[in-house]
């Protein structure tokens, strides 16, 4: 925040377009969604194409918000809570409780599947309600990718595929797991902190002064100084 307490307008504004972000990114069951969807494309599309012509500039500002968080608040903060996978991309969605996706974890196994657009739901059957996965490969897996599978699909299988629950987008930087516009914010605030101070710490450390200097600036910034509170 400014001073006096007063809130940064662009951080606010980005927060604030966050919750139709958000509201597209989670309300797939919902019938407005399948307006959008049949105008502008479903969630994955949303993250990834470019604007097209017939695009209403207010969706034009929708993505842009999303596209130009740097890094993106959005994308970080945002997971799928599994369900029957109908809603879910296996490879470009993250689902798996983690900060990345199978594409960019196992990208070597994504450049060969058969299957790199596909929903979890249509990555496998249910087998007397237990549910078995059925991958696609465009060829044999060498001996190498042979060993990287067996970590790969230990992780996919950690997670419970329910044949009659919905999947549901959670917002992590929540307990309860829904978007707020205060808890947007307060990301934006913490990414400009983390970031700023990073770059004075490597600043600190270019400067052309003696060593003991450059510790001692490092250490006061860090409240690492050997103060009475601190001892």
């Amino acid at each position: 925040e400014g001073g006096l307490g007063v809130k940064d307008i662009s951080k606010f504004n980005t927060a604030l377009m966050g919750r139709w972000i958000w509201a597209f990114a989670s309300g797939q069951q919902q019938p407005w969604f399948r307006v959008l969807k049949s105008k502008y494309g479903d969630w994955s599309e949303f993250q990834l194409q470019s604007n097209k012509r017939g695009h209403s500039h207010w969706w034009r500002d929708i993505r842009k918000i999303y596209q130009q968080s740097d890094p993106n608040i959005f994308s970080q903060n945002m997971t799928w809570k599994v369900g029957s996978g109908e809603s879910i991309k296996f490879w470009t969605d993250r689902w798996l409780g983690a900060d990345y996706t199978l594409e960019q974890k196992y990208n070597q196994l994504f450049r060969i599947s058969r299957q790199q657009s596909s929903f979890i739901s249509s990555m496998g059957n249910f087998i007397n309600d237990s549910w078995e996965w059925d991958l696609r490969w465009r060829r044999n897996l060498f001996d190498h990718e042979n060993d990287i599978a067996v970590q790969f699909m230990e992780e996919i299988s950690s997670i419970p595929i329910q044949r009659n629950s919905k999947d549901s987008m959670v917002w992590l930087a929540e307990p309860h797991g829904h978007y707020t516009t205060k808890s947007a914010y307060n990301v934006c605030n913490n990414l400009n902190t983390v970031n700023t101070d990073g770059k004075i710490y490597k600043q600190i450390w270019k400067l052309k002064i003696p060593p003991r200097a450059t510790i001692f600036c490092w250490r006061l910034l860090k409240n690492r100084l050997p103060t009475k509170e601190n001892l």
